[in-house]
């Protein structure tokens, strides 16, 4: 999750920030189309999925229209109560939290390196995963300190949480994977036009690291941050934190949703390719949404984490065709 500094910068000066390691959701491949393998023989799954993924799509649409999700005023009876801090005040939490990590990583990282010249991106990416427990720490001294306002504004969450977050993943994901699959289409028209580079099937820094990379300690470690670490930490800054901060400025609204949603996609510009961003803008909007429906903050933390696994799996299967002997 976190910053917006460029992830380029981030691997090979040691310094990764957030989008290096999360949102992994970013390209969804294509049903049945490994990244970089042309002229594949037809299969009916090519077509089968995709057409069952475009009607589950539509149909959860349409129940999210008819049930009043979707409607113009998003919820009439707010299920949080955000008036405990203003909106700067909610605004510089989150970026206590969202500055944490990375800098806890870079404090280690830079320890690390003076013992071993050269450290790999995904020991760069673990780091992190100090960092995110620092982070934790220093959120649960916020809910201490603030005596119940972050669990009045929505920072709560349960075992049954993970069972809302199922659900809702189930009904988001056809939605999300519609939009990827559109974006990436349109992308490879585009670069056929242009006669320009195709667009990377994995599209996302930290996803193709995975699949190129042994699996060592290192990569099981950036397995751990990805599924774990960066859905807290991004869900607290940017649902948790961000949102309020919008939704104490303009109620619970569109507003505040998309405000935050275009931020959490412009935060992974340097981390995913260009067409991905639209599928993470749509998952940060569905997320926005379950979290002011639900008022829990672990409800969007664990359909964040779901959607991670689900992609490393994705990618790890289709990400690459070697993959299948491993």
């Amino acid at each position: 999750m976190r910053g917006l500094e460029p992830i380029s910068a981030a691997l090979h000066a040691g310094a990764a920030t957030i989008p290096a390691r999360s949102d992994v959701l970013a390209a969804t491949p294509a049903a049945g189309e490994p990244s970089g393998v042309a002229n594949q023989p037809f299969d009916p799954v090519d077509f089968v999925l995709p057409l069952f993924l475009v009607l589950a799509a539509v149909t959860c649409l349409m129940t999210l229209w008819r049930r009043g999700v979707l409607a113009r005023k998003l919820d009439p009876t707010p299920r949080r109560d955000v008036s405990s801090l203003e909106w700067p005040g909610w605004l510089a939490a989150g970026l206590v939290i969202y500055l944490t990590p990375g800098l806890v990583g870079a404090v280690v990282q830079s320890f690390v390196e003076t013992q071993n010249a050269g450290a790999d991106p995904l020991r760069l990416i673990t780091f992190h995963l100090i960092g995110d427990v620092v982070a934790i720490a220093i959120l649960i001294a916020m809910a201490i300190f603030m005596k119940g306002a972050l669990a009045r504004a929505g920072f709560v969450m349960n075992h049954k949480d993970l069972l809302r977050a199922l659900g809702a993943f189930l009904l988001i994901y056809p939605i999300v994977w519609l939009t990827q699959f559109i974006s990436h289409l349109a992308a490879r028209a585009i670069s056929l036009l242009t006669d320009s580079e195709s667009p990377e099937q994995v599209a996302h820094d930290t996803l193709r690291l995975l699949v190129d990379s042994d699996k060592d300690i290192w990569w099981w470690g950036t397995i751990v941050t990805v599924t774990i670490g960066a859905p807290v930490i991004e869900e607290v800054v940017y649902r948790g934190f961000l949102q309020t901060a919008f939704v104490r400025v303009f109620g619970v609204s569109w507003m505040a949703i998309l405000l935050t949603s275009a931020i959490f996609a412009g935060a992974h510009m340097t981390a995913a390719e260009p067409h991905a961003l639209i599928g993470l803008f749509v998952l940060s909007v569905a997320l926005g949404i379950a979290f002011e429906r639900t008022g829990r903050l672990g409800v969007v933390i664990g359909v964040h984490a779901i959607f991670n696994i689900w992609n490393i799996i994705m990618a790890l299967t289709w990400g690459d065709p070697g993959l299948a002997s491993m």
